[in-house]
């Protein structure tokens, strides 16, 4: 047999394996996409560099067709060995450039950066992206707009406006919130801010160096008659134990009481306000605790304790206990039971002593 005709023998061989039907559905379908996927399933054979070829060109009369960024894009990444692979990917800057300036968004310019990091049009997108971001930040007027400005451009064209404006709004949300922690959370974000001396200044006043105690009994399950009882006993507990203990450190006022079962003013509007004195109110809640044998009823009794400041109608300082009836108490009547609960709550109200001694301005420096 001669070496022609064994070629020729070869080379149809070779077309026949490389699948007739799925030539034929590339050829109609007649897309970059159908010859490509051919080509990718038949390497290295006749027709899968046909495909390839058919691939290529047709891939290249879309991408123009379409003349999009992507399109260009798609086009050199599939092709990178096309004779148009280098035209394509300028043709990719240049349009996407185009299409990121007529959309005109932070999203368009930041991703024409991303794909093209090497482009002359680079500084002119970034110098777009901070206008866009500082423009947003302002347009929206919050701390979150204006911190993600800041994140992004700490050191921006804007960025002192930025930080200005932040200080500004979290000034006026502590003045609002007007609570101590407000003003401690702004003095750590802002310790050298334009307000940052009003912040000490009102931190101050809410530290002080007299108090007016108030003992108040809020809630009981005693008729009224016995209420001044309760009232009594709980002003001794106070007055002999937690006040004892800070009379060193606060100039105290005589302890005031208050039934306040039936509701109970503020105590500004009962005390009034001075400067330098902290009006501290003991409230107290009892009710029935465990029962006694043979028929006697314990005691829980619960206190708060606020101290309010005169420059605010909040509790600048608020803790509570609560105590039950010891198991061991001498006697088993109802007036034995509730003495030893009040001796349990006094002695949980001293340990408070250190805790509210900070209240004092000497706590601040």
């Amino acid at each position: 047999m001669s070496r022609p005709l064994t070629a020729a023998l070869l080379l149809a061989a070779t077309l026949a394996a490389c699948g007739p039907k799925d030539w034929r559905q590339a050829r109609q379908a007649g897309t970059s996409a159908s010859y490509h996927t051919f080509a990718v399933a038949h390497p290295g054979e006749p027709r899968g560099a046909i495909a390839a070829r058919r691939a290529a060109s047709l891939g290249w009369s879309e991408a123009q067709a379409a003349n999009t960024s992507e399109g260009y894009w798609s086009f050199a990444r599939q092709y990178p060995s096309s004779e148009h692979a280098l035209e394509a990917r300028g043709l990719a800057e240049s349009t996407g450039w185009a299409e990121a300036s007529a959309e005109g968004t932070i999203g368009a310019y930041a991703s024409f950066v991303q794909r093209f990091p090497e482009s002359a049009h680079v500084p002119e997108a970034e110098a777009q992206v901070e206008a866009l971001s500082y423009a947003q930040a302002k347009a929206e007027g919050t701390l979150a707009s204006w911190g993600q400005y800041l994140q992004r451009y700490p050191n921006g064209p804007h960025a002192q406006e930025a930080w200005t404006e932040r200080e500004r709004m979290a000034w006026e949300n502590a003045v609002e919130a007007d609570r101590r922690h407000a003003y401690v959370k702004f003095l750590e974000q802002y310790p050298d801010g334009p307000h940052a001396e009003q912040a000490r200044s009102w931190l101050g006043e809410t530290y002080v160096t007299r108090l007016q105690p108030v003992v108040a009994l809020i809630e009981t399950h005693a008729p009224e008659p016995g209420h001044a009882a309760i009232i009594a006993q709980a002003r001794q507990e106070v007055a002999d134990g937690l006040l004892k203990d800070v009379a060193p450190m606060f100039a105290i006022e005589p302890v005031k009481t208050y039934d306040g079962t039936r509701g109970m003013p503020h105590p500004h509007q009962m005390f009034g306000k001075q400067a330098g004195t902290g009006v501290l109110v003991v409230e107290i809640y009892e009710k029935p605790g465990e029962k006694y044998e043979p028929a006697a009823q314990g005691y829980e009794i619960s206190a708060v304790l606020r101290l309010y400041a005169p420059n605010t109608g909040d509790a600048v300082w608020v803790r509570e206990v609560t105590v039950q009836t010891p198991e061991k108490v001498v006697g088993q009547d109802a007036t034995a039971l509730h003495r030893a609960t009040m001796d349990a709550l006094g002695d949980r109200l001293r340990a408070l002593a250190t805790e509210l001694s900070v209240q004092r301005p000497e706590a601040l420096r």
